[in-house]
């Protein structure tokens, strides 16, 4: 084992590996940092910062708590902004409100919004799907497949099932559904 730091042993909060584009690459995120891990000619892990790239934002207590690929672009989610690394420059987004969470789904890429509603995202903007009133005002915190349809798990309201339509969320009914709402 060896251990391989980043800038000021920041601790890590998110990884991915590209497997598809760049087999040597691991992206990392961490507090007000986020870059990559490439082996260099010898085989060591050589850490290469992006954040140096970013123009005209300010961090302010930013994590990178999730790392993605869709279509191609590798995104860095905050909860006040993302970064999209393309090629090898960098994009800022700083969406009002932010995205709590990323998930993707086949083909979709689904955000919830913080303290908001459950949207679509093409890449470049979010299309709301539905709002949280209709999860009796709750955040999704997972998106799994079910066929052409998704369960949206959420953080006390239960699981919904969402149909290829992507905009009527219906109850999906477990045993647990009482207990996730008690908090136990």
């Amino acid at each position: 084992w060896n251990l391989h730091k980043l800038p000021n042993n920041l601790a890590v909060k998110s990884i991915f590996i590209d497997f598809n584009h760049y087999p040597n690459r691991i992206y990392v995120g961490s507090f007000e940092e986020f870059g990559y891990f490439e082996r260099d000619r010898y085989n060591r892990l050589i850490y290469h910062s992006l954040r140096n790239q970013v123009g005209n934002y300010q961090f302010h207590n930013d994590e990178i708590w999730k790392i993605c690929q869709y279509r191609g672009k590798i995104y860095f989610q905050s909860f006040s902004a993302f970064f999209v690394l393309e090629e090898n420059s960098i994009i800022t987004y700083n969406p009002y409100p932010g995205v709590l969470y990323f998930f993707l789904v086949g083909d979709y890429m689904f955000a919830q919004l913080i303290n908001n509603h459950f949207t679509l995202f093409d890449g470049e903007q979010f299309r709301e799907l539905f709002t949280r009133t209709q999860l009796n005002n709750d955040n999704v915190v997972a998106v799994l497949p079910l066929g052409e349809a998704q369960l949206l798990v959420t953080e006390k309201n239960g699981i919904f099932l969402l149909g290829g339509d992507l905009q009527s969320p219906q109850p999906w009914p477990t045993e647990t559904d009482k207990r996730m709402r008690e908090g136990v």
